[in-house]
Parts: structure tokens; sequence; C-alpha cells
């Protein structure tokens, strides 16, 4: 498929997603326009209609919306835009009762979704990729409390507002990713009032994400949780119960885990690595009886173990460098089937010459 390269990630992500709900059965329909030739989305869904499984859209004349067009344009089951700046006006009305993904790339310091998008009622994945230089203010998000299929929610360098403007409940979303957000007053965020079934939260090098909203720790079927740069966790982070990874890679003003962290009885990864400033584990850690990984590397803040670990008899994996590994040494007879891995860091310094 021949688009532009930071379209093919979303694509991929939404193709994959598309392909694990439906095991491979359904056809995909791909459909990437300009802003400025919108209109030529009608033109080509006859040949997406006739041909293979993709359609790439090339610029055009402005054309009359027959009928007939928007009937072909009502097939698509994955739609693509690639636009510039969006305000309401912009937009056509056009209808995708099919479509089960809606990836917007766009470079724009504002951006209105689309008014169309409250009504796809089959939409599982929803991708806005804003390519500029700054994050960009989205607006129209509270229409997303409609779309009672909705699954997966990406948002790529978004300024992100206030929860308190969504008016309605995401009862369906199980994954919400920000890449490069700006967000705003998320320690106040009632992220488990909009968000209550949510099983995934990533927040990848977010600016305004210090720390997490206490009602995070409400969301009981949350699973994954991964929150680079953060300075602390809420004190009631144990009451997770069903969290099985939760990464703090690179959270490097973090000091240490709550000590109710040592009751995520699900917990089966964890990483706190690259996690310079932490001292100490939990005390109690070794009551994380189904831990079997842990990624230590550059946590040169620690300088002992806590003797619990002796106690995590599940642990199969611990992924260390060499200035933590000795710290494991003292626990190996005990854990015997934990396997040290210690990876080689590959410095090049070709590009010096």
């Amino acid at each position: 498929m021949h688009v532009r390269s930071e379209a093919s990630i979303s694509y991929a992500a939404a193709r994959e997603d598309v392909q694990q709900r439906n095991s491979g059965s359904m056809q995909l329909g791909v459909l990437s326009v300009p802003a400025e030739r919108i209109g030529n989305l009608y033109q080509l869904c006859e040949q997406w209609r006739q041909s293979s499984t993709r359609l790439i859209l090339s610029e055009g004349d402005l054309l009359k919306i027959s009928e007939r067009q928007k009937e072909h344009a009502s097939l698509a089951e994955i739609v693509s835009f690639q636009t510039g700046q969006m305000g309401p006006g912009n937009w056509l009305d056009i209808p995708f009762p099919l479509a089960e993904v809606l990836i917007l790339n766009f470079s724009a310091d504002s951006y209105f979704l689309p008014p169309f998008l409250e009504n796809m009622e089959n939409l599982k994945v929803l991708i806005n990729a804003n390519h500029s230089a700054r994050p960009a203010e989205l607006h129209g998000l509270s229409a997303l409390g409609s779309l009672k299929n909705l699954h997966r929610i990406r948002l790529e360098k978004i300024s992100v507002p206030p929860l308190s403007t969504f008016t309605q409940a995401m009862q369906t979303v199980q994954k919400l990713v920000m890449v490069l957000c700006e967000v705003s007053q998320v320690i106040h965020w009632d992220i488990h009032s909009i968000f209550p079934m949510l099983r995934e939260l990533e927040l990848d090098y977010c600016h305004g994400v210090e720390t997490l909203p206490p009602g995070l720790c409400s969301l009981t079927n949350l699973q994954k949780l991964n929150c680079p740069d953060l300075v602390g966790l809420p004190e009631g982070i144990g009451g997770l119960g069903r969290l099985e990874v939760l990464r703090l890679h690179s959270c490097s003003s973090l000091e240490g885990l709550p000590d109710s962290s040592c009751e995520l009885g699900s917990l089966r990864f964890l990483d706190p690595s690259h996690c310079s400033s932490i001292e100490s584990l939990p005390d109690n850690i070794g009551q994380l009886r189904h831990l079997k990984r842990i990624d230590m590397r550059w946590c040169l803040g620690l300088t002992e173990l806590p003797t619990s670990v002796a106690q995590l008899k599940g642990l199969t994996a611990v992924v260390c460098d060499e200035d933590t590994a000795y710290l494991w040494r003292p626990f190996e007879r005990v854990l015997s089937n934990v396997t040290f891995q210690v990876p080689k860091e590959d410095v090049n310094l070709k590009f010096l010459v």
C-alpha cells in the first residue's frame, strides 16, 4: 500500500485489531484522502468494490455525489483520511455503516472530528494521529459516548481536554492509548466513571502526566498499565486486582512503589527499568506470588533487595544489567527456576566517523 510512512503504523495496528476480532474473515477497505479532494471518495469506491481489498485514493476534481456512489462508500470497513486542518464545515456527510476502524491522520493545530462519526454504529477502533510539530486541539470527542461498539481509542500528539468535558460514559472502551499528548488536570480525572470497562491504559510520554488519578484504582477490569515519566503512583494501586502488567519504564523521578503494590495478586510482569531514583522495593514484594518476570535494568539507586524476594516462587525471568545483577546473587540458590538475563548493550560509534 503506497501511503505515507506515518500512516502505515496506524494502518497496521488497526488491521491487527480487526483481524483479532474477526479471525481474518472480513474484507478490508482502506480509504486515504487529502482534505482538499475529499469528494474523490465517492468516485473511487467503485474501484474498491471491484478490485482488491485495499483502495488508495488519488487526487481529482470534486464530483457530484450520486446515490450509487454513496452506496459503494458504505461498503468500507476500514476508513482512513489523511488531511490538514479540518473544521466542522469541511466534512461531507458520508455514510459508513459497516466501518469498524476509522484512522484520522492529519497535520494541524486544531481539528474537528467528522460529524458522521456519531453515526458509525459498528466502529470498534478510532485512531487520531497528528503529525504536526505541536499537540493539536481535538474537538468533538464528546460524540464518542454515543458509539456503543467502540473498543479502542488511540490519540497521538493531541491536546486532551479535562474528562469533565465528556458528558457520556464510554461503556465499551477497553483500551486507551495516548502518545506524546498534552493532558489537562489528569489528577482530577474521573476515569473510572468515563471508562468503567477499561482493560489497558497507556500514557506514553504525555506532558502533564506526573501522577495518576486516585479513581484509577477503581478500574476493577484493568489488566495492563503503561505509564512512563511518572513521579508517583496512587497509594491505592493495590486495589487493581486484575492487573497483570505494570510498566513504569523511564520514570526517572519515581522514588519507590507504594506498599499496596504488593497486593497486586494477578501481577505477572513488573517493569521499573530505567527508574534511576528508586532506592528500595517494598518489603513485602514476595507476596506477588504470580509474578513471572521483572525488568530491573538501570535501577541505579537500588543497593539491596528485600529478603522477601526469596518467596517469589513463580518468578522465571529477571532482566538486569551488570550494575544490578549482583543484587540477585544472594537469591540464586532459592530462586533456582529463574533465568537471569543481562542483555549486552551494543555501543556503536560508527556515526562519529
